[in-house]
C-alpha cells in the first residue's frame, strides 16, 4: 500500500540523515528522490511484493539512475517488457 511504501522511505530517509521529525511522509518522500537524484554513491531500491504498479510509480525515483537501481517484485504481471519468471524457491 502506499501508506506502507510512504513509511519505509520514511525509515530509509532517516537512516540516511534526513531530519524527518518534523515532515509529513510527502516531503520526506520527495526529498529522499531528490538526494537519490543528485547523488554519485551507488544505490539499490526495492519495491517487494508490490500488487498495484500505479502505487509505486508515485515513489520512484525519477532520472539518476547512472549511480542507482530500483528491482520491483511481484506475483502479478505489472508490466510488460523487464520482467523475468521465477520458479517459486524450495
Amino acid at each position: 500500500s502506499a501508506d506502507s511504501i510512504a513509511a519505509g522511505l520514511r525509515d530509509l530517509a532517516a537512516d540516511s540523515g534526513v531530519a524527518v521529525k518534523d515532515m509529513k511522509n510527502d516531503e520526506v518522500v520527495a526529498e529522499l528522490r531528490s538526494r537519490l537524484y543528485r547523488t554519485s554513491c551507488p544505490w539499490f531500491l526495492v519495491f517487494d511484493n508490490v500488487e498495484d504498479r500505479a502505487v509505486v510509480d508515485s515513489f520512484m525515483p525519477r532520472g539518476g539512475f547512472a549511480s542507482g537501481h530500483v528491482l520491483i517484485t511481484s506475483r502479478e504481471c505489472i508490466q510488460d517488457g523487464c520482467r523475468i519468471a521465477l520458479d517459486c524457491f524450495s
